[in-house]
């Protein structure tokens, strides 16, 4: 769908149940999209925010919704719950844009860091997250939020922990993705189906950079084989924790290879 949309707080209660309208089309009532009018607005009033994103007409397009927390230094962070974006609006630059707006705010106000999570097999969110908006992980957690219906349906929720530096960003020119990257599993195309499985993993590469690659389209692999879905999950789950236990962080994210992945740096000693 065409068309300028315009970025802004919402105001209007009938805004915030917009945005649980908006919430059950993406997740479905069961699912984890569950954010409703009273949390919403609470935190927008609390040192969070909730912005929204409307098309001409009026129409909610998207939202991004923060509220304010302490991280483990005890120093104030915002811990950004939720953006979604309406299908029809997709691929528009919308998400980005959120995110800008969840910046400025946090800048405006002195904070330094906003942090949320997302699937790590999930592509486009990585590449947006890690990719264009230079955020890292270090912390991986499994099945975060338990199982849902709907959207998550047949996947435990494990998820990485992003951190926005927001004074780093566009991307700092020390985090250029480095040309030789180890790979830490062998990915083939099934002979049958054509979906990607691991056909190896190796959990002790020595190497200052390592790349973890992840199938091109988690919905796709979920609707047409779930049990190889689960075991992406359950072997990339394993090379996470074993190399973010080691101290090795997310730094890129490249969808230009056969497969797209992860680029993990071992920190300086």
């Amino acid at each position: 769908m065409g068309g300028t949309t315009t970025i802004r707080r919402l105001e209007a209660v009938e805004e915030y149940r917009q945005c649980e309208k908006l919430q059950e089309r993406i997740w479905g009532p069961a699912d984890i999209g569950g954010n409703r009018v009273v949390a919403m607005l609470t935190a927008q009033e609390n040192g969070g925010h909730v912005f929204g994103a409307f098309a001409e007409n009026g129409e909610l397009a998207g939202f991004a919704y923060s509220f304010a927390g302490l991280g483990p230094d005890g120093r104030l962070r915002l811990c950004s719950i939720m953006i979604a974006v309406d299908e029809r609006f997709r691929n528009s630059g919308i998400g980005y844009r959120l995110k800008q707006a969840q910046r400025a705010d946090g800048l405006s106000r002195g904070i330094e860091v906003i942090t949320w999570t997302f699937d790590p097999l999930q592509r486009v969110n990585a590449a947006l997250n890690i990719r264009r908006l230079g955020g890292i992980a270090r912390s991986y957690r499994v099945n975060l939020y338990g199982t849902f219906d709907g959207l998550n349906a047949g996947l435990e929720t494990d998820r990485l922990v992003v951190e926005w530096w927001l004074r780093r960003h566009p991307r700092p020119s020390h985090w250029s993705t480095p040309r030789l990257a180890v790979p830490v599993s062998q990915v083939v195309a099934d002979e049958r189906t054509g979906f990607p499985r691991i056909a190896a993993t190796d959990p002790d590469v020595d190497s200052d950079n390592l790349f973890l690659p992840i199938p091109p389209s988690l919905a796709e692999l979920k609707r047409g084989d779930l049990p190889l879905a689960q075991d992406w999950r359950t072997r990339t789950r394993e090379l996470f924790r074993a190399y973010l236990d080691r101290g090795y962080v997310i730094v890129d994210f490249l969808t230009t290879g056969t497969w797209p992945g992860y680029v993990l740096r071992r920190p300086p000693c």
